[in-house]
């Protein structure tokens, strides 16, 4: 890697820091050269815009979802054992690390239609197709019943991972992925095969 995608690379990282402390639309370029150490010139000079270099923050921060979350889950046995590893790995990633910035900036553009909010529906809509994709190797190999609805699943699992998120930061809550791994395993209780 060479000066200037080095450059490039710190540049995003101190964005990503920045916008899980303050929110994806609140970082500027004058907060993210004053974080990276960098003049403001050296900031946005790597990126077309502003609106670009967010876009940079929102695909680091998918690539760190995907190393801590989805990546490791996949060395763990298909089936339930695989979408159990996903989950606790989503719900303590929410919790334990400074903020999930795809759940938190979901509803930072929820209601703003743009390049930003579309980049984060995409990912979004992705990541529940994968959730699906789980509740699906589950059902495959006989651990959910044949009737699991797959997308009714995956939403629970998504308001439990965006509820642990919410309590663990608004709230400082301690319990929160705890409480949310309790109920996902109540959820599963109803759809596995006795």
């Amino acid at each position: 890697m060479g000066n200037t995608e080095l450059t490039k690379a710190s540049v995003v990282t101190a964005a990503y820091r920045l916008a899980c402390q303050v929110g994806l639309l609140q970082i500027s370029v004058r907060t993210v050269a004053s974080e990276a150490g960098f003049s403001k010139t050296g900031t946005i000079t790597h990126f077309k815009n502003l609106e670009t270099l967010k876009l940079a923050v929102l695909d680091h921060a998918a690539l760190i979802f995907s190393q801590e979350v989805f990546t490791p889950a996949l060395s763990t046995t298909r089936g339930l054992p695989r979408l159990r590893e996903i989950v606790r790995r989503w719900v303590t990633h929410n919790s334990e690390k400074e903020t999930c910035l795809f759940i938190s900036a979901s509803f930072e553009v929820d209601s703003r239609p743009g390049p930003i909010r579309e980049h984060i529906e995409r990912w979004m809509t992705e990541l529940r197709k994968q959730i699906c994709k789980a509740i699906e190797m589950a059902v495959e190999e006989g651990h959910l019943s044949q009737n699991t609805p797959p997308d009714e699943l995956a939403f629970a699992i998504f308001s439990l991972a965006t509820g642990a998120h919410h309590d663990a930061h608004m709230l400082q809550s301690k319990q929160s992925s705890q409480f949310a791994l309790n109920l996902f395993e109540s959820l599963i209780k109803i759809y596995q095969i006795q």
